[in-house]
Formats: C-alpha cells, sequence, structure tokens
C-alpha cells in the first residue's frame, strides 16, 4: 500500500495488532492508529510493535461504528482484517470509515468467504456437531460472504471504485496448537464446553480435543504421523476510495 510520509492510517479491529504492526514497520515515516472494541487489544498491540522494533503504532480502544474520537477528513486509508463481518451496524462502520478518510482516501478490508471454502470454519462447525448431536443448529459468525452483496454495502456508504478480489490462505498448525486455537481460552466455543461442564461432564475438554482431531482426520487434513492439520481459507480483498 502506498502512503504519503506523514499521513495516516487508520486499522478498524486490529485484535493483537495485524495488519497495523506489519503496516507499521513497512511504511515507517506514516503514523497508524490500531483501534479495537476490546480494551484488550491494546497492550497486545504495544507488545507486537515493541516486538518488532516499531515506534509508529498508537493503540486506541475504539468502537468501529463510532469514530468520534478522530476527525472527519483525517486519514489516508483505513484497513480492517477480518472485522467488518462481526459488526453488528456495518453499513455506520463504513459510513464512519468514509467520514474520517481524506478525500482519495483508501479503504482495504478483507472478510472471509462462505463456510464451504473455509476450512476453519468447516472444522469448528464439526466439532459443535459432534458435541451437540447432528441436529446442533449452526449459524457462522459473520452474516455476509457474498461479494456483491458487501459491494452494494460499500458503494451505499459512498465509496467508489469498488474492487473485490478472491484468494486463499493456506495454513499449517500443530495439532495441538489447533486444538487450543478451538477451545481454548478465547474460543468462541469455550461458553458452551464450560455450561457442558458445570452440568456434569467434567472430561467434555478431553472429549472436544478428540472430537476435533476427528473431525480433521476425517476432511483428510491431518496428518497423524506428523501431528500436523492442513487448512485452506478463502477470502475475500476488498478496495474502495472515497471521492
Amino acid at each position: 500500500m502506498s502512503v504519503a510520509a506523514g499521513s495516516r492510517v487508520l486499522d478498524l479491529a486490529s485484535s493483537f495488532g495485524r495488519p497495523a504492526v506489519p503496516l507499521a514497520k513497512e511504511l515507517p515515516h506514516v503514523s497508524i492508529s490500531a483501534t479495537d472494541l476490546s480494551p484488550a487489544s491494546a497492550p497486545l498491540v504495544h507488545k507486537y510493535a515493541a516486538s518488532q522494533g516499531v515506534t509508529n503504532v498508537i493503540a486506541q480502544t475504539v468502537d468501529a461504528q463510532d469514530l468520534t474520537d478522530f476527525s472527519s477528513n483525517s486519514f489516508a486509508a483505513v484497513t480492517c482484517s477480518y472485522g467488518f463481518m462481526f459488526m453488528p451496524d456495518l453499513d455506520k462502520a463504513l459510513q464512519e470509515a468514509n467520514r474520517i478518510l481524506q478525500p482519495g482516501g483508501l479503504l482495504v478490508a478483507t472478510v472471509w468467504a462462505e463456510v464451504e471454502k473455509c476450512h476453519n470454519m468447516q472444522a469448528f462447525q464439526g466439532l459443535a456437531k459432534a458435541l451437540m448431536g447432528p441436529k446442533f443448529s449452526f449459524t457462522t459468525p459473520w452474516p455476509i460472504t457474498d461479494p456483491h452483496e458487501l459491494q452494494q454495502h460499500i458503494q451505499a456508504a459512498n465509496f467508489e471504485k469498488v474492487t473485490c478480489a478472491e484468494y486463499s490462505h493456506n495454513f499449517q498448525y500443530p495439532i495441538d496448537g489447533f486444538v487450543r486455537l478451538l477451545i481454548g481460552p478465547h474460543s468462541q466455543l469455550k461458553p458452551m464446553l464450560d455450561k457442558l461442564q458445570a452440568a456434569g461432564n467434567n472430561d467434555i475438554y478431553q472429549q472436544a480435543a478428540q472430537a476435533l482431531k476427528d473431525v480433521c482426520a476425517t476432511h483428510g487434513w491431518l496428518q497423524r504421523g506428523a501431528g500436523v492439520v492442513h487448512l485452506n481459507n478463502t477470502a475475500l480483498l476488498f478496495t474502495a476510495v472515497k471521492t
């Protein structure tokens, strides 16, 4: 991404600092504001930035749907990596991004594609059904996977020159690391697992770990001898310009 020296870039839903910190390292003469709704994000961003020797990142607790902390027309670019799909009011978040961008400013955003193209989410789905039964009602945590629908939302927020490109992420995890990712302390399944444990199933976490390994093996993602999971997820990359 090409941004003039002295410009500002706003990263939404930064989590632990991606892409804010890598961008700051690539663009040392640009100021990056890393924002996230969770107060836990800022310390993680600062830790990541320090580990990379990056000093041009400012981490703030900010709701992407309410960017009143920032003046209109004050940023050269807005980035959002896998964040817009979790926002209750997507249109408001896009309108706010448009407001704080300078004329000609760039929006760059990624979202995951549908479940059928995301092995991570298929594993999540398979684990939930293995634990709760085949009739368990599963919905993805993101409502928009149709590129045409998201393009309409972006255009409705007064962006132009909207582009969309589909690309693949290939992941390799040690199986134990993948288990921690899906059923660890930050997993979306943790509340369900804790509830089952409180109801008397003291072995639920061990059962979940084995069920997840079985799901991966059934799909052919797990090399049991090597203990490695190979996953492919499809994502959508959007760009747009404020006129």
